[in-house]
Protein backbone atom coordinates (compact mmCIF):
# COMPACT_ATOMS: atom_id res chain seq x y z
CA UNK A 1 0.00 0.00 0.00
CA UNK A 2 1.60 3.68 -0.63
CA UNK A 3 1.91 5.77 1.89
CA UNK A 4 0.08 7.79 0.66
CA UNK A 5 -3.31 6.10 0.43
CA UNK A 6 -5.44 9.12 2.03
CA UNK A 7 -3.23 12.16 1.18
CA UNK A 8 -2.25 13.32 -2.02
CA UNK A 9 1.38 14.30 -1.65
CA UNK A 10 2.15 18.49 -2.01
CA UNK A 11 4.44 20.72 -0.52
CA UNK A 12 1.62 21.18 2.08
CA UNK A 13 1.56 17.58 3.23
CA UNK A 14 5.40 17.75 3.65
CA UNK A 15 5.79 21.04 5.23
CA UNK A 16 3.95 19.70 8.11
CA UNK A 17 6.41 16.98 8.08
CA UNK A 18 9.16 18.07 8.15
CA UNK A 19 11.16 15.41 9.60
CA UNK A 20 9.60 12.64 7.35
CA UNK A 21 11.82 10.58 5.33
CA UNK A 22 12.02 10.56 1.55
CA UNK A 23 9.23 9.25 -0.36
CA UNK A 24 9.22 6.22 -1.90
CA UNK A 25 8.18 4.98 -5.31
CA UNK A 26 6.43 8.30 -6.20
CA UNK A 27 7.60 11.26 -8.09
CA UNK A 28 5.26 14.12 -7.57
CA UNK A 29 5.88 13.20 -3.42
CA UNK A 30 9.77 13.39 -4.06
CA UNK A 31 9.39 16.53 -5.94
CA UNK A 32 7.52 17.93 -2.47
CA UNK A 33 9.70 16.43 0.17
CA UNK A 34 12.78 18.09 -1.54
CA UNK A 35 10.67 21.56 -1.91
CA UNK A 36 10.17 21.61 1.60
CA UNK A 37 13.79 20.79 2.46
CA UNK A 38 15.65 23.28 0.17
CA UNK A 39 13.22 26.22 -0.12
CA UNK A 40 15.11 28.01 -2.90
CA UNK A 41 13.99 25.27 -5.23
CA UNK A 42 10.19 26.87 -4.85
CA UNK A 43 11.74 30.63 -5.44
CA UNK A 44 13.25 29.35 -8.19
CA UNK A 45 10.69 27.44 -10.10
CA UNK A 46 8.12 30.40 -8.97
CA UNK A 47 9.87 32.34 -11.61
CA UNK A 48 9.28 30.05 -14.32
CA UNK A 49 5.57 30.78 -15.63
CA UNK A 50 3.28 28.02 -14.89
CA UNK A 51 6.02 25.89 -13.17
CA UNK A 52 3.69 26.59 -9.48
CA UNK A 53 0.03 25.55 -9.18
CA UNK A 54 -2.38 27.75 -7.67
CA UNK A 55 -2.09 25.43 -4.68
CA UNK A 56 1.56 26.25 -4.54
CA UNK A 57 3.30 23.00 -5.63
CA UNK A 58 6.06 22.52 -8.28
CA UNK A 59 5.18 21.03 -11.44
CA UNK A 60 8.45 18.70 -12.12
CA UNK A 61 6.74 18.04 -16.24
CA UNK A 62 6.64 22.13 -16.71
CA UNK A 63 10.26 22.45 -15.01
CA UNK A 64 11.44 19.92 -17.75
CA UNK A 65 9.75 21.58 -21.05
CA UNK A 66 10.85 24.81 -19.41
CA UNK A 67 14.63 23.35 -19.45
CA UNK A 68 13.95 21.45 -22.85
CA UNK A 69 13.00 25.06 -24.39
CA UNK A 70 15.99 26.50 -22.97
CA UNK A 71 18.34 23.84 -24.42
CA UNK A 72 16.92 23.94 -27.97
CA UNK A 73 17.34 27.91 -27.95
CA UNK A 74 20.41 27.76 -26.74
CA UNK A 75 21.44 25.03 -29.90
CA UNK A 76 19.90 27.73 -31.70
CA UNK A 77 21.80 30.71 -31.00
CA UNK A 78 24.66 28.80 -31.48
CA UNK A 79 23.82 27.36 -34.98
CA UNK A 80 22.71 31.60 -35.77
CA UNK A 81 26.00 32.76 -34.42
CA UNK A 82 27.85 30.18 -36.59
CA UNK A 83 25.93 31.00 -40.09
CA UNK A 84 25.42 34.70 -38.77
CA UNK A 85 28.72 36.37 -37.97
CA UNK A 86 27.68 39.39 -35.02
CA UNK A 87 28.96 42.52 -36.71
CA UNK A 88 31.60 44.04 -34.66
CA UNK A 89 30.47 46.75 -32.79
CA UNK A 90 33.21 50.37 -33.14
CA UNK A 91 30.25 53.29 -33.10
CA UNK A 92 26.99 53.85 -33.27
CA UNK A 93 26.15 52.38 -36.54
CA UNK A 94 27.96 49.18 -35.78
CA UNK A 95 25.85 49.17 -32.40
CA UNK A 96 22.38 49.45 -34.87
CA UNK A 97 23.70 46.71 -37.23
CA UNK A 98 24.60 44.67 -34.00
CA UNK A 99 20.57 45.39 -32.66
CA UNK A 100 19.24 44.23 -35.88
CA UNK A 101 21.72 41.25 -36.15
CA UNK A 102 20.43 40.30 -31.71
CA UNK A 103 16.61 41.22 -33.06
CA UNK A 104 16.95 38.16 -36.32
CA UNK A 105 18.34 35.43 -34.03
CA UNK A 106 16.11 33.12 -32.19
CA UNK A 107 13.52 34.32 -29.92
CA UNK A 108 12.94 33.08 -26.49
CA UNK A 109 10.26 31.62 -25.09
CA UNK A 110 8.97 33.53 -22.02
CA UNK A 111 10.14 30.52 -20.08
CA UNK A 112 13.46 30.58 -21.43
CA UNK A 113 13.57 34.39 -21.00
CA UNK A 114 13.03 33.55 -17.20
CA UNK A 115 15.69 31.09 -17.34
CA UNK A 116 17.88 32.96 -19.16
CA UNK A 117 18.20 35.81 -15.97
CA UNK A 118 19.38 32.82 -13.29
CA UNK A 119 22.83 31.64 -12.65
CA UNK A 120 24.39 28.23 -14.12
CA UNK A 121 24.05 27.01 -10.60
CA UNK A 122 20.59 27.57 -10.40
CA UNK A 123 19.44 26.54 -13.48
CA UNK A 124 21.43 23.33 -12.24
CA UNK A 125 19.06 23.19 -9.08
CA UNK A 126 15.75 23.27 -11.68
CA UNK A 127 17.16 20.60 -13.92
CA UNK A 128 18.10 18.36 -10.39
CA UNK A 129 14.46 18.96 -9.58
CA UNK A 130 12.71 18.45 -13.07
CA UNK A 131 14.75 15.08 -13.22
CA UNK A 132 11.81 14.03 -11.41
CA UNK A 133 9.22 14.83 -14.44
CA UNK A 134 7.97 11.32 -15.39
CA UNK A 135 7.56 11.27 -18.95
CA UNK A 136 10.24 14.18 -20.30
CA UNK A 137 13.86 13.40 -20.09
CA UNK A 138 16.19 16.18 -18.53
CA UNK A 139 19.65 17.26 -19.52
CA UNK A 140 22.21 17.03 -16.94
CA UNK A 141 25.50 16.15 -16.58
CA UNK A 142 27.45 15.66 -13.32
CA UNK A 143 29.62 18.66 -14.56
CA UNK A 144 26.53 21.17 -13.73
CA UNK A 145 27.50 20.66 -9.82
CA UNK A 146 30.70 22.34 -10.09
CA UNK A 147 30.46 25.33 -7.98
CA UNK A 148 27.71 24.76 -5.97
CA UNK A 149 27.64 26.19 -2.31
CA UNK A 150 27.17 24.09 0.82
CA UNK A 151 23.11 24.26 0.55
CA UNK A 152 23.95 23.35 -3.18
CA UNK A 153 25.65 19.99 -2.00
CA UNK A 154 22.70 19.52 0.85
CA UNK A 155 20.50 19.40 -1.97
CA UNK A 156 22.30 17.20 -4.08
CA UNK A 157 22.33 14.29 -1.03
CA UNK A 158 18.82 15.12 -0.71
CA UNK A 159 18.49 14.58 -4.34
CA UNK A 160 20.27 11.56 -4.59
CA UNK A 161 18.53 10.44 -0.87
CA UNK A 162 14.92 10.81 -2.80
CA UNK A 163 16.24 9.06 -5.93
CA UNK A 164 16.99 5.96 -3.65
CA UNK A 165 13.64 6.28 -1.80
CA UNK A 166 11.73 6.44 -5.27
CA UNK A 167 13.35 3.00 -6.26
CA UNK A 168 12.81 1.05 -3.12
CA UNK A 169 17.09 1.50 -1.65
CA UNK A 170 17.11 3.10 1.71
CA UNK A 171 20.91 3.10 2.18
CA UNK A 172 21.41 6.21 3.32
CA UNK A 173 23.58 8.93 1.97
CA UNK A 174 26.43 10.09 4.08
CA UNK A 175 27.13 13.37 4.84
CA UNK A 176 30.72 14.70 4.29
CA UNK A 177 33.27 14.34 7.22
CA UNK A 178 34.26 17.41 9.15
CA UNK A 179 37.93 18.07 7.09
CA UNK A 180 36.08 17.63 4.31
CA UNK A 181 38.17 14.60 2.40
CA UNK A 182 35.12 12.72 0.99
Amino acid sequence: MSQFATTDPSIAYYAHRLHAPAPKGHLFASVCWLVVRHPVLHQLAARIPGAVDTDGDVLPWILADALADLDTHLGAWAEYTRTHRAPQVRNEADERRYDTWVDNGPRPSERVKALGVMSRTEISRLRLLAAFSDDKPVTFAVGMLWGFDPAGEALVRDWMTAIQAYRGDTTPIPAPNATGND
